[in-house]
């Protein structure tokens, strides 16, 4: 299979998208279920961690048979970046500083 065009962007079926919101939601439960499972220690957390990796990856090589790589990557990185800081903070009751808020942001804006 061919890469799409990039101009047919606007006809791209919403399955794809909504993989990637899903892979992206995965990657978010990876990295609580990593914090949660304390290193791999607690086993339930961490079979819940391997699930997420698994369901993860199929959902994204769903996704890459019609979307370009480079895209996927982005928006994966884009909503897992912003689940795990949303966990990190009202999940976990960790303290966000402005500065913070403002580094993420930055990163955010440069990588779009």
């Amino acid at each position: 299979m061919s890469p799409p065009d990039v101009l047919s962007a606007r006809r791209l079926p919403i399955m794809p998208r909504l993989y990637l919101f899903a892979v992206g939601l995965l990657k978010t439960a990876r990295a609580a279920g990593l914090k949660a499972s304390n290193g791999f220690r607690r086993r339930l957390p961490a079979l819940h961690t391997m699930i997420a990796v698994v369901g993860s990856f199929g959902l994204l090589s769903r996704a890459l048979h019609t979307l370009l790589p480079g895209t996927a990557n982005a928006a994966r990185a884009g909503i897992g970046a912003a689940g795990a800081a949303v966990f990190r903070q009202f999940i976990f009751n960790k303290t966000t500083s402005n500065g913070r808020i403002g580094f993420r942001s930055a990163v955010r804006l440069a990588s779009s």
